[in-house]
C-alpha cells in the first residue's frame, strides 16, 4: 500500500496523479516537473498502464454466503479491538482509585495522646450510633518514643455516624477505654467523590488513548480505486 506525504518528491506522486486523486498544489507540482522532465513521461505512460490493466479486470461480486461471513468476521475484529479500549481503562480507573484512596485516605480521622508506659497496643474499636454493638476495626502496635497516635477510618459510608473508643492494652493484659469519639461519614464524602472522579477521568483518558491507537487512519490507494 502506498503512503502519500505533502513534501514528497513530485515523481512519487504520480500514482496518484494518473488516479485524478491530488489536490490542486500537488497537481500543479506534478504537472510543473513533467513538463520539466520530458524523459518522465515514460514513467507516467508506465503508471497509467498499470491503472488501466487494473481497471480493466472484471469486478467479481462473492456470494452473498462469503459476504456475510466476511462481514461478521470483520464486526468480530471490529469488537475485539474496541474491548482492549474498555478493559485498559477500567483497570487504569481502579488502580489508580486503590492507590489514591490509599494515599489520601478520605476517612474519619482519630488522633490521641499517649500518657504513661506499659501500653503494648492500641485497639480501635467502631460502632453505628446508638448502638454498643463495637467491632474491632484495626490494632496498632506502640512504637518507641511515640506521644502521639492517630487512625484514619477508610471504611466509613457517607450516610453513616459512627461513635469509636480506642482501648489500650498493656503487657500485662490489661485494659483501658477512652472517651467516645463520635464522627460522621458524610463530612469526608467530599474527599471521596473527588478521588473517585479523578479515577474516571483517568480511566476515560486512557481509554480514548488506547482507543485512537487502536484504530488508525486508512491510506489511500493510489492505483484501481
Amino acid at each position: 500500500m502506498f503512503e502519500r506525504h505533502s513534501n514528497q518528491d513530485p515523481s512519487t506522486l504520480l500514482p496518484w496523479y494518473a488516479n485524478h486523486t491530488l489536490s490542486t498544489a500537488e497537481r500543479d507540482a506534478v504537472e510543473t516537473w513533467l513538463k520539466t522532465r520530458p524523459e518522465a513521461a515514460d514513467s507516467l505512460a508506465a503508471v497509467e498502464e498499470v491503472r488501466s490493466a487494473v481497471s480493466a479486470q472484471p469486478k467479481l461480486a462473492p456470494s452473498p454466503m462469503v459476504r456475510q461471513r466476511l462481514l461478521a468476521q470483520i464486526k468480530t475484529r471490529q469488537q475485539a479491538s474496541r474491548r482492549p479500549a474498555w478493559l485498559v481503562g477500567s483497570a487504569v480507573a481502579l488502580v489508580l482509585l486503590v492507590a489514591l484512596w490509599i494515599v489520601v485516605q478520605p476517612g474519619i480521622a482519630l488522633q490521641w495522646s499517649v500518657t504513661g508506659d506499659g501500653v503494648s497496643t492500641y485497639r480501635v474499636y467502631r460502632a453505628p450510633v446508638n448502638s454498643a454493638e463495637y467491632s474491632l476495626i484495626s490494632e496498632i502496635p506502640v512504637q518507641s518514643n511515640a506521644q502521639a497516635y492517630s487512625f484514619t477510618d477508610i471504611t466509613a459510608l457517607p450516610g453513616q455516624t459512627y461513635t469509636y473508643v480506642v482501648q489500650a492494652v498493656t503487657w500485662t493484659g490489661q485494659t483501658t477505654l477512652s472517651p467516645i469519639a463520635v464522627g460522621r461519614g458524610l463530612d469526608v464524602l467530599p474527599a471521596q467523590v473527588a478521588l473517585i472522579l479523578t479515577s474516571l477521568v483517568a480511566g476515560a483518558a486512557a481509554m480514548l488513548l488506547v482507543g485512537n491507537a487502536t484504530w488508525s487512519p486508512i491510506n489511500r490507494r493510489p492505483i484501481g480505486a
